[in-house]
């Protein structure tokens, strides 16, 4: 959280993107909605430093479909119609949202950082019925784009055994005391 504070408020040069995977949203429809909102919401807000933006957990898609016409931003336009159309199904909808911060890198040559937080819990993504650990190599993809740094944190044993692990180089960190953080 602190990098996000740093780089969303001190430089305006790579975008931001947190994102604290929640236990409760793990089927792929959830999360996958879940995690594009969160990044267009974040986005729209890096642009102008907008505040309020980032407080918006759980928007509709109607209401985020609203704001990027208030945006006029084209490149989330794009990303959410693509979502909407693939919305049956729910794998489509999540390679979607995944490709997210790409699509807008690509559509607006400006690079993202995505800082998922308790990425573990990802074992635990389901595609309707039980969880399905496959599914979280979804990411493999995402996590290649140069474009797109990827800083993920967790459980560091649950991460060695999730599918994503084999081309990630793994720093290993103690937590920070108050006067260490800050």
């Amino acid at each position: 959280k602190q990098l996000f504070g740093y780089l969303f408020w001190r430089q305006d040069r790579v975008v931001p993107f947190y994102y604290s995977v929640n236990s409760a949203l793990l089927s792929a429809a959830d999360f996958s909605k879940s995690y594009l909102t969160q990044y267009l919401c974040q986005r729209l807000a890096f642009e102008k430093k907008d505040q309020s933006l980032l407080s918006l957990d759980g928007i509709s898609i109607d209401r985020i479909s609203a704001l990027v016409e208030d945006r006029d931003a084209l490149w989330a336009r794009e990303i959410l119609d693509a979502y909407l159309q693939s919305a049956g199904d729910p794998l489509d909808a999540l390679r979607i949202a995944l490709s997210a911060p790409r699509q807008s890198a690509l559509a607006t040559g400006m690079p993202a950082a995505v800082l998922i937080d308790d990425f573990h819990r990802l074992k635990e993504l389901s595609a309707g019925g039980a969880p399905d650990t496959r599914l979280a190599s979804l990411f493999e993809v995402p996590l290649s784009f140069r474009k797109t740094f990827h800083l993920i944190t967790g459980n560091s044993p649950e991460l060695g055994e999730m599918p994503v692990s084999g081309g990630l180089e793994q720093i290993s960190m103690q937590p920070l005391g108050s006067e260490s953080a800050s």
